[in-house]
């Protein structure tokens, strides 16, 4: 029986290496592109450093002119910090929707390194938990995963933060806030989370992942639950701001 196992293990093993030396081979001979200046690219992004460096940063003002427009906002988050700026077909928008929608999330892991650039100095003290926007339970089955646990779990390895992606849940289904206008949103999303063991969140600061910040009703209304779980600090973080 075990050398069974071994033998399926060494079987495993030569597939998986065989598969990387032919991705590698793939690379050498028609290496990855960025999708800005076709400069060749490592496969981790379809973006090359410089390109990503430059891309657009929102100001402080910008990000807090959309959150706090939300009802209940200063009630609810204590600041939001977005990393880029989003616009239409740019490439912010074409690596979001590749990792929300083109089923790459490992693109998520390597953004979420970047998110830690749009942290402020001085993050919430003694060891925020780093907490991902769930999606509900049908939402995640028909995606197969969740974009914003993939940039938190980046996030969490470049700082060293503390992961909590179960703390909050979401469990009511909601319609897509795609072309959905602030008031919609807000009502779409009216009691969407919750937090099933608040001892879990009481008395911690928490930082707050999501993938896009649009009109700021999702981070409002899932930092509602967390307040009202007894989280003391709450640090809103967006991979881009796409204002509407």
């Amino acid at each position: 029986m075990r050398s069974g196992i071994l033998g399926r293990r060494a079987v495993c093993g030569c597939v998986r290496a065989c598969t990387q030396a032919g991705q590698a081979l793939l690379d050498l001979l028609y290496p990855r592109r960025c999708w800005a200046c076709q400069a060749p690219t490592p496969a981790r992004l379809p973006a090359c450093g410089p390109c990503l460096q430059a891309l657009p940063h929102p100001t402080e003002a910008e990000v807090r002119q959309v959150w706090q427009r939300v009802p209940g906002a200063l009630d609810a988050l204590d600041e939001v910090h977005a990393l880029w700026s989003f616009t239409a077909h740019g490439i912010v928008q074409s690596l979001q929707h590749a990792l929300k929608y083109g089923n790459r999330p490992a693109y998520g892991h390597t953004l979420g390194t970047y998110l830690q650039h749009a942290l402020p100095a001085s993050v919430p003290p003694t060891n925020p938990l780093l907490v991902p926007v769930p999606l509900h339970r049908l939402r995640l089955l028909e995606r197969g995963y969740n974009q914003s646990t993939w940039l938190a779990q980046g996030l969490a390895d470049a700082t060293g933060m503390q992961m909590a992606p179960g703390v909050l849940t979401r469990p009511r289904a909601t319609r897509t806030q795609t072309r959905r206008g602030r008031t919609e949103r807000r009502l779409n999303l009216a009691g969407a989370f919750a937090v099933p063991q608040p001892s879990l969140v009481a008395g911690h600061p928490v930082v707050l992942v999501d993938d896009v910040l649009t009109t700021g009703a999702t981070l409002v209304t899932a930092a509602q639950a967390l307040r009202e779980a007894g989280a003391t600090h709450i640090l809103g973080l967006a991979l881009a701001l796409a204002d509407r």
